[in-house]
């Protein structure tokens, strides 16, 4: 229903998909069994012989042409069929994965059990071409998507912005937070669920490298500079815990309490690696670690009228949502939920020198790779405020960015900032009916502000991190 244009656009291909003008075109490079499907069903006239308006740019003449897609970017995900609308628009059969709408090919009859099958279990086996080769293994710039509520990760090809991998974390864990390391050989996932399992895998080949129980509930983590250590907040409601852990050898090294902090929520470690910061989301404040010996140092209160130490009977005024720290560590940028606000530490002298207003439950926030902007997503508002570091004064505001923004990164060449979006807001979405609500992710050109693509995500997507140099 929320694709109505789309869908005049296909019955508008109809009359030239019901008959072959041209025959069908020899389909290149695809095995043998799906080869036979394509051509009998799949090309001819104006359906997937070439590119156009009508098939939204889906070619389906060759492998090769296949994997370069359409508008929307995920029409096969290699070994996940039941993302892949391909897949979907063939499927009568909603016991067997998502039906999408409308049932392929147009006009005529839906493609046998068996046929639907063959291409379910080929994209469940990775999609290959004749020769074997997985599409879209030749990725150098990924982007990590934390889709928490299908228990997935998101694997987007930051060169050509489109969604190129799924990976299921397992049911019952729920991806919360993720890292890269240092060497950008692996990154680190932290599961809300499945008592807390941090995770740690290979960025190049997507496989597991090693895992452990925090035995916390994580919402984020943050590494040293030099990746020998790592830190997890412990979203427990109430709860007053922050976990130490070994990203190298993959175990936990200590849990620690603090009575300075109530819920502890998101972390950040300064780039001089000298210290952790954590903001707790009941007591206002944010809790100062040494990372030599991961003692507390004390708290940097969000306000005056901010008790400390915090007691049991505290109403929360603030709300501090994210933490971040510029890149000479002298500056702490603070989201604050309740009060739509960032506020500004000045980590030498220790005191607020910047309260920025912002819109509705500011959430995530990134800075640019040569720290001259703040960006900070508002998630009740569907927006982006951009900021200035040096005179902290809004830039701009980046306006319906898809639906619910939770979270955003920003590539290492400063050229384009990735949002993770929690729920889809239609429009530039493709048309699943069967599932889950789907998520997005926003792709925006930092240098013209412009939103350049919104493509739909597993759903509840939280975090996001570009794993490349």
């Amino acid at each position: 229903m929320r694709h109505i244009a789309l869908l005049i656009l296909f019955c508008l291909a109809v009359s030239s998909c019901k008959t072959t003008s041209t025959g069908p075109t020899v389909v290149d490079n695809f095995p043998s069994n799906v080869s036979s499907i394509i051509q009998a069903n799949c090309l001819g006239g104006d359906c997937h012989s070439g590119p156009t308006p009508q098939n939204t740019h889906l070619t389906l003449s060759s492998w090769d042409a296949m994997t370069k897609g359409s508008v929307y970017f995920n029409e096969v995900i290699p070994f996940t069929a039941v993302k892949s609308h391909l897949f979907g628009h063939v499927n009568t059969n909603s016991n067997l994965g998502p039906v999408i709408i409308p049932t392929m090919p147009l006009a005529r009859n839906p493609l046998s059990d068996a046929d639907q099958a063959t291409i379910f279990t080929w994209i469940n086996q990775g999609a290959k071409s004749a020769q074997g080769k997985v599409p879209y293994d030749d990725v150098t710039k990924r982007i990590f998507i934390a889709n928490q509520s299908e228990n997935m990760l998101s694997v987007v090809d930051a060169d050509t912005k489109r969604l190129v991998r799924i990976l299921s974390a397992g049911t019952g864990y729920l991806p919360a937070a993720i890292e890269v390391m240092p060497d950008f050989k692996s990154c680190i996932v932290a599961m809300a669920g499945a008592n807390g399992i941090i995770r740690k895998y290979d960025i190049a080949t997507y496989s597991q490298l090693g895992e452990f129980k925090s035995n916390l509930v994580p919402s984020e983590i943050a590494l040293t500079p030099d990746g020998s250590k790592g830190y997890v907040t412990d979203e427990s409601y109430a709860g007053n815990r922050f976990g130490v852990f070994d990203p190298v050898s993959m175990t936990m090294s200590k849990t620690i309490s603090s009575p300075l902090i109530i819920d502890p929520f998101s972390v950040a470690v300064s780039p001089d690696g000298k210290y952790a910061y954590i903001c707790g989301h009941g007591s206002d404040n944010v809790l100062r670690i040494d990372t030599k010996n991961d003692s507390v140092m004390g708290c940097l209160p969000l306000g005056a009228d901010v008790i400390v130490p915090v007691t049991s009977k505290y109403v929360r005024k603030y709300l501090p949502q994210k933490v971040v720290v510029s890149s000479d560590s002298k500056t702490l940028y603070v989201t604050c939920n309740n009060t739509h606000e960032v506020v500004v530490f000045d980590l030498v002298k220790d005191t607020i020198k910047a309260r920025i207003p912002v819109n509705n439950f500011p959430w995530g926030e990134a800075l640019s790779p040569d720290g001259s902007e703040l960006w900070v997503v508002t998630w009740g508002t569907n927006s982006i405020h951009v900021i200035s570091t040096s005179t902290n004064q809004l830039i701009t505001e980046i306006d319906s960015v898809s639906q619910n923004p939770h979270a955003v990164t920003i590539t290492p060449d400063g050229a384009f900032a990735y949002v993770a979006c929690e729920f889809s807001a239609g429009g530039a979405h493709h048309h699943e009916t069967g599932g889950l609500p789907e998520s997005s992710y926003v792709v925006i050109d930092c240098k013209t502000r412009k939103i350049i693509s919104i493509q739909e995500l597993p759903a509840y997507s939280i975090d996001v991190k570009a794993a490349y140099k």
